[in-house]
């Protein structure tokens, strides 16, 4: 058996794995003992794949290995190297690899017997080629290749690029559901060079055409019940949904009870460095130290952007259990709950998955260390970066309802500079020339507002606020930016915006367009386009001195009306 200087050292270093690494990778991590392998290729590769799953190895798993392999190529959960030497062997054969530098192999499996076994059968099967390189990682996490002999292929970012990199067999051993299994696709596309391709094999737990027979049926419920598969709730849909989170062209296939995949065009993703070197205090005091009390390897994903569609991202994160709500004045009025903090030198991510950060909007005001970022299109506050961290407003969050979670109160308030609008002056109302007399009307209450920045102003005629319901509505736009709307006549609201800094955004119809302050994000009021309806629903967030708290609200479900909202702005006619 012929094994690396790497694979003995990772023998060494990895001959029994921890109890944890059980725990959270799974009986399929630790289970594979030199007899075990012995028996692998004939119980696994030729019975199981051609009796119980239907996927037979020799004329579908094999070609399709073959076909996606590179002279420089990663494997991931290795086995016992079958399909490597197959495709070795093939690729000498036809004379397209002949020497000692024309084939890269790299192995990556937490078994230190799987990862010998494997190197050994390539080379047996290729003697002239260097010895495959054996790492022993853990696929969830980074992978120290960094290469001791120099022959690494970095790029800028010192990290190792494949042209190819096969996962076959590893995903329905893993336990979890498969949102958490996608964390493996997240990982490893950071190693494949921009026209490399991933591909793989695992075999599904459900399906509308998935069909177990008896053979397959018996050996999932053992698997899974002895921990050795983890795929009960593993479906084609949603492996594919994970990866077109990570890739422009994904290519799937079902043959019998095992995806095939194919996926390329990685999306450039990347985690997003503050580039400032200390922190100040101000978040101290609410800055979740999650990091120290969770094991990085079971942070959550949560996907989240703006309404159109043009910023998406991903943090990862300890589970969300509760959220902080400011009561600060960026918060009130432009509706931010969070902001969910956390260092740039901690363990949690901030990854970019389309756009790109410069091309938010900034807006900064009396506490100039903070830099608030939203969408110049459609107004979403998105984050806020302070020296050394970051904020994320949860409600740009879209997989996770923010809402539902309980709330930590921070009196942002009372703990900064009195908030005064650093542009304008308050305008006063005034009754419209050939209009009835509004302010005959009992009750009758004069209310100022303006966006945060206040290049925005206006002045309204409205019944007392405590004596009206505030329409609260949960559909995609309201949710993302909690806007709380009252409906006053275009008279009654008077909107003074000398520089025309209103941006207007239509979510549903051209005819009604959600009105924001260009230079600070706040969403003031809904311009309606048609003259003849005497509307101008407004944001009561925007009001001078009220507690938004105290207000009566009627819940409207505008979440469960079509259209669906997909994360991209709605098509209008």
């Amino acid at each position: 058996m012929v094994v690396s200087d790497e694979a003995h050292e990772a023998t060494l270093a990895s001959s029994k794995l921890d109890d944890d690494t059980k725990e959270k990778r799974g009986l399929g991590a630790y289970i594979y003992s030199p007899w075990v392998l012995n028996v692998y290729d004939i119980w696994v590769l030729g019975i199981s794949n051609s009796y119980a799953w239907r996927c037979p190895t020799s004329s579908v798993l094999l070609p399709f290995f073959k076909a996606n392999f590179s002279s420089n190529h990663l494997d991931v959960g290795v086995g016992t190297g079958y399909f490597l030497a197959e495709a070795v062997l093939d690729r000498s054969a036809s004379s397209e690899i002949d020497n000692y530098e024309s084939q890269h192999i790299t192995l990556v499996d937490l078994n230190p017997h799987c990862l010998s076994t494997a190197a050994a059968r390539i080379k047996a099967a290729q003697p002239t080629l260097a010895p495959a390189r054996t790492v022993a990682a853990d696929a969830f996490e980074p992978l120290p290749l960094k290469s001791s002999n120099g022959s690494a292929r970095e790029r800028q970012t010192g990290q190792e690029k494949f042209d190819s990199i096969s996962i076959f067999y590893l995903l329905h051993c893993l336990p979890g559901p498969c949102s958490a299994k996608a964390r493996v696709f997240e990982n490893l596309k950071t190693y494949l060079t921009a026209d490399g391709t991933l591909y793989g094999a695992t075999i599904l737990g459900q399906g509308e055409n998935i069909h177990f027979n008896w053979l397959a049926s018996a050996l999932m419920g053992l698997y899974n019940k002895k921990g050795i598969f983890g795929n009960s709730g593993d479906t084609e849909k949603l492996f594919v949904e994970a990866l077109e989170r990570s890739f422009d062209r994904v290519e799937p296939r079902v043959e019998g009870c095992v995806l095939l995949f194919k996926a390329s065009k990685p999306i450039m993703r990347y985690s997003v460095s503050l580039d400032l070197k200390h922190t100040l205090g101000r978040s101290r005091d609410f800055t979740d130290a999650m990091s120290s009390k969770v094991d990085p390897a079971d942070f959550k994903t949560y996907h989240g952007g703006c309404h159109c569609g043009a910023f998406k991202f991903a943090i990862r994160i300890p589970e969300l259990k509760d959220i902080m709500a400011c009561n600060c004045s960026i918060c009130i009025k432009n509706g931010i709950l969070g902001n969910i903090w956390f260092l740039d030198s901690g363990p949690e991510e901030f990854i970019v998955e389309k756009g790109d950060i410069d091309s938010l909007k900034k807006y900064s005001f009396d506490r100039m260390n903070a830099v608030y970022r939203f969408c110049g299109v459609c107004g979403t506050n998105v984050f806020v970066t302070n020296p050394g961290e970051i904020g994320i407003n949860g409600r740009a969050l879209g997989d996770i309802d923010v809402e539902a979670l309980p709330k930590r109160h921070y009196d942002g308030w009372g703990k900064w500079t009195p908030y005064a609008p650093q542009f304008g002056e308050r305008i006063e109302w005034k009754k419209p020339e050939g209009k009835a007399d509004e302010e005959a009307e009992d009750g009758l209450v004069t209310y100022y507002g303006n966006c945060h920045c206040g290049k925005i102003r206006y002045a309204l005629r409205s019944k007392n606020l405590d004596d009206l319901e505030v329409m609260q509505c949960n559909c995609s736009m309201c949710g993302k930016n909690s806007h709380r709307h009252i409906y006053p006549t275009r008279t009654a609201m008077q909107v003074h915006d000398p520089e025309g800094a209103g941006t207007k955004y239509s979510v549903l119809s051209k005819d009604s367009a959600q009105t924001f302050c260009s230079n600070c994000g706040t969403f003031v009021f809904v311009d309606i386009g048609d003259e003849s309806v005497d509307l101008r629903p407004m944001n009561v967030r925007t009001i001078d001195d009220i507690d938004i708290y105290k207000l009566k609200y009627i819940m409207y479900d505008g979440r469960s009306k079509p259209p669906l909202y997909t994360g991209e702005r709605h098509k209008l006619d």
